[in-house]
């Protein structure tokens, strides 16, 4: 099965390019790509539209080769600053909740706004932590569980919830049985 990431992931990390690196950067860029994924991409990514995950990943790769580290944790930042943009406009009024039961429901509901197949879940476990998992995922990469990992922290801190760390403990990448991030919240009940 092929998995597929809507176009307005993939736009929000070009737009992440082009604020940072310019659009000498988004031509470095589109140069690096495969043709099909320059093809696909390069005149302009429609936001509702459905892209091959392998060409998001391929997209991913080559951003954080050219403009970080080649360690992939450009991925983080760019899920982080995703969420930022993302979730700071069209889901402004979701931060008005301040609450990490309210973080809880929307996480797997937004997952599917963004990918056509896996499934994240979330689950209070305890005062101050939940866990999120991604499972059924058939494309996995470190490059999308590190960019997850990023949108999971930001969303948390847009929705308000005061303190909320994110960590990953498992990743399908590295073989786990699914993805697993840990979101532990200082002084709030993760109910």
């Amino acid at each position: 099965m092929t998995a597929h990431a809507k176009g307005a992931v993939l736009k929000a990390r070009l737009d992440y390019v082009e604020k940072f690196f310019g659009e000498a950067g988004c031509s470095r860029l589109f140069a690096s790509l495969s043709p099909d994924a320059r093809a696909a991409i390069e005149h302009g990514v429609l936001i509702s539209s459905w892209y091959p995950v392998s060409l998001y990943v391929e997209m991913l790769i080559a951003i954080d080769r050219l403009f970080g580290k080649g360690d992939l944790e450009l991925c983080r930042v760019m899920g982080n600053y995703s969420a930022r943009v993302g979730l700071s406009s069209v889901y402004e009024s979701f931060g008005k909740q301040r609450d990490a039961h309210f973080a809880n429901r929307m996480t797997p509901i937004l997952w599917k706004q963004y990918y056509d197949t896996g499934e994240m879940q979330a689950e209070a476990v305890g005062e101050g932590k939940a866990i999120v998992r991604v499972r059924d995922f058939p494309e996995p990469h470190r490059a999308l569980c590190l960019g997850t990992l990023g949108w999971l922290q930001a969303a948390n801190e847009i929705w308000g919830v005061q303190g909320a760390q994110v960590t990953e403990e498992k990743c399908m990448a590295l073989g786990d049985p699914h993805c697993e991030f840990i979101v532990t919240r200082k002084g709030r009940k993760a109910s």
